[in-house]
């Protein structure tokens, strides 16, 4: 029905045919994006010339800090007769010596920053639209940008609609408490609600869910059920994790290149993943009412063709034994915060496994 009425009235967009039929905005809406979707620039740099810019996702810096790397190791070769190389700690440091990786990689306590380095979240909806503002590599780093387009032909403006873009590195205590997000995120929840005189919806996209789940744990707690049901009128869960996301296991043990397969190794890739706080979020919960098992490993038997069968493991132990800087991120932000998998007094579940206490919800 829809793609017949957009072809009798010659429009392209769902967004411009809601007009045309004269619909309204009903609900003001505020967009939490995921995982790797809000775009973050340099506050503070050695690179003078990186301060106020996209470093995520800015495909020529990712790919001229690669080049530089590489040029480094080859004139050390042309100067010496040897290739760089060394134990185990060296390689390591080289790994994490890349100028770009370098600045989006967290010290090790999994939410501070490198020294000299600072990586804030860009505000506003243009966070979380294109990641990358080069007009030759926009367009394939859209994230929102279609949605928002949409909402914007069917009659948003600035005063219902917005993005609550976040350091999506961090755990989402420390969201809290470097950036004051939550806080920020409740105030315009209620700025909206005062100047349209109606309850706020908010949409989450992947992990962008995870955040509005804590955000009403957090809200709820420090304000009561009664702030959330006067100022929310639900949530819009677009690829919610409730669960988790079994692909966070793969990033932490294996290594997940995001989509940067030419620029990023796979060692730089579990550099990357185990530099960040927040991929313990998304490890999943319950993994025994997941369709399929989450982790399975074989091995060779004593280095010969012989190969034993696959067997179900235990991720968690296995991100122990492996990776022991994230379990101890899991320990320290995850395994005892009321807002996400300690139990609350007054509750059976945790805080992650809770039906988000909105009066709606729309999956």
């Amino acid at each position: 029905l829809i793609n017949c009425a957009k072809t009798v009235t010659n429009l392209k967009r769902v967004g411009q045919l809601r007009k045309a039929q004269g619909r309204k905005p009903n609900y003001p809406v505020i967009i939490v994006p995921g995982l790797a979707s809000s775009a973050l620039e340099v506050w503070e740099s050695p690179k003078s010339g990186w301060q106020g810019e996209r470093i995520w996702l800015d495909i020529a810096k990712v790919g001229k800090a690669a080049k530089l790397v590489k040029l480094s190791k080859f004139l050390k070769k042309s100067r010496t007769g040897k290739s760089t190389g060394g134990d185990e700690e060296v390689a390591e440091k080289e790994e994490i010596s890349r100028v770009w990786l370098r600045h989006m990689v967290l010290a090790e306590d999994g939410y501070s920053d490198p020294p000299d380095i600072r990586v804030r979240p860009v505000q506003g909806l243009h966070a979380c639209d294109y990641l990358s503002t080069n007009p030759l590599t926009k367009k394939p780093t859209y994230v929102m940008a279609y949605v928002i387009k949409n909402m914007m032909d069917a009659g948003w403006d600035l005063n219902n609609l917005a993005a609550a873009s976040y350091d999506w590195r961090l755990p989402p205590s420390k969201l809290e408490e470097r950036d004051g997000y939550f806080t920020a995120l409740k105030a315009k929840v209620e700025t909206f609600h005062h100047c349209n005189k109606k309850k706020v919806v908010l949409m989450g996209h992947s992990m962008g869910n995870r955040t509005i789940q804590y955000f009403l744990c957090w809200a709820k707690k420090n304000h009561g059920q009664n702030w959330l049901d006067e100022n929310i009128a639900g949530m819009v869960a677009l690829g919610a994790p409730f669960l988790g996301a079994t692909k966070v296991v793969r990033g932490l043990v294996s290594g997940d290149q995001i989509g940067l397969d030419m620029f990023l190794t796979l060692d730089e890739a579990i550099s990357f993943s185990q530099g960040l706080g927040s991929m313990p979020w998304l490890l999943p919960i319950e993994s025994n009412l997941l369709p399929t098992p989450t982790l399975m490993i074989r091995e060779g038997l004593d280095n010969k063709a012989i190969i034993k069968p696959w067997k179900v493991e235990d991720y968690f132990q296995i991100i122990k034994k492996l990776r022991p800087g994230s379990w101890k991120m899991w320990e320290d932000f995850y395994q005892n915060d009321e807002c996400f998998l300690k139990k609350p007094e007054d509750s059976d579940l945790p805080g992650v496994l809770e039906v988000p206490p909105v009066q709606n919800l729309w999956c």
